[in-house]
């Protein structure tokens, strides 16, 4: 098969994606100043009464993609510029780039041949005094072993991410 470029299918346009999206962003794109802010507040409030948290404001964040929220997890947490965050080989990236956009250093893990996931027995070869945050992704719906992942975060006193 040859590659052709009429062909070539934006990745951002998931098997979800339906026409009434397409309309909803023309809208946005044309007619800015048409506020979703009452959407957004019942979104907010759904979640509140959900969570049974009424501090939803500093809690919950309502952003665009997984990317964003990956960025804004790690620019929150306080950690310093250059601290080393733990990821897979395999993986989209997303993952490295939103470490490197908030100023962290990510550091590639191996991953386990038979599923993809972060190799645990790797972990601790990898981790410094500047090591703060371990990333766990599940590759094609295979669970990572989120207890041995526990006992390295407990351990090394880590902050644990699942990317689920």
């Amino acid at each position: 098969m040859r590659f052709s470029r009429k062909k070539l299918v934006n990745h951002d346009i998931g098997p979800n994606y339906r026409i009434l999206d397409a309309l909803l962003s023309l809208r946005l794109l044309v007619f800015p100043w048409i506020s979703e802010r009452k959407v957004f507040q019942k979104i907010h409030k759904w979640f509140q009464v959900y969570l049974d948290n009424g501090d939803v404001d500093n809690n919950i964040w309502l952003v665009d993609s997984g990317r964003t929220a990956l960025y804004l997890l790690l620019k929150t947490m306080g950690l310093s510029r250059g601290d080393e965050v733990l990821i897979q080989g395999f993986s989209c990236v997303v993952v490295p780039n939103a470490v490197l956009q908030s100023g962290l250093k990510p550091i590639i893990c191996d991953v386990e041949a038979d599923t993809f996931n972060i190799d645990l027995e790797e972990i601790a070869s990898k981790i410094t005094k500047k090591t703060k945050v371990l990333i766990v992704q599940h590759s094609f719906g295979l669970p990572v072993d989120m207890q041995r992942a526990r006992q390295i975060w407990d351990k090394y006193n880590l902050i644990l991410i699942e990317e689920a």
